[in-house]
């Protein structure tokens, strides 16, 4: 047999084996572009039905907007220490009931809520303002009512905490320990005329106090 034929032979064998086997590994590249491209478009769709707005500071205002594409926002709040936690929520074009407040632990699981939608001004009190929310990590969320296209607008919120004050602390080696952000509840008698409270600063600043 000629040796040349053997061999155009054998390559057309082979040639024929990875034509065979190409449309194979183009469909496995098609389904994993696909796949790909589900991905992505969850993920798209994921982000247009919420925005993360991360953690956010005690006594400051923050403004926002649900809109078709934003259907619920979520805020993270950090107790360094237990606290009676307050939300105020106050509305710029939002209409009445448009909106749901929840709060969450740092498992995502539900503690408490609006319990449905709310007229403006709306204030949140945690525990109807008698129990201390332990220290930790927790998320707010404001989330549109019932997928109504027409509850849309902006709003505004500020979460506060406060605490009582600790008595005795009218000395320097007494003086309570406060977190940043957190509001005391204190008060001055003709039998107790002082009190003292202390901050630790972690690095240079500036503090400010407001008397309210």
């Amino acid at each position: 047999m000629n040796r040349n034929f053997t061999k155009t032979k054998a390559a057309a064998e082979k040639s024929g084996k990875m034509a065979t086997r190409l449309p194979r590994l183009f469909i496995h590249l098609g389904n994993l572009k696909n796949l790909m491209l589900i991905l992505l478009l969850t993920m798209y769709i994921g982000n247009l039905a919420a925005e993360n707005k991360g953690q956010i500071s005690f006594s400051t205002t923050y403004s926002s907007s649900i809109t078709p594409a934003n259907t619920f926002d979520r805020y993270t709040i950090v107790l360094p220490m237990p606290g009676m936690l307050s939300v105020n929520i106050t509305s710029g074009t939002l209409p009445p009931y448009a909106v749901e407040m929840q709060l969450l632990n740092s498992n995502n699981t539900w503690m408490d809520g609006s319990n449905g939608g709310f007229t403006f001004p709306y204030t949140y009190n945690y525990g109807n303002g008698n129990i201390n929310l332990p220290a930790g990590t927790y998320h707010i969320e404001i989330t549109q009512r019932s997928g109504n296209p027409g509850y849309v607008g902006t709003y505004n919120i500020r979460v506060d905490c406060s605490v009582a004050e600790t008595k005795p602390n009218n000395t320097i080696a007494t003086a309570q320990l406060l977190p940043f952000g957190y509001t005391v509840n204190a008060e001055i008698t003709s039998i107790d005329d002082a009190g003292m409270f202390k901050y630790i600063l972690t690095e240079p600043g500036r503090l400010p106090v407001t008397l309210i």
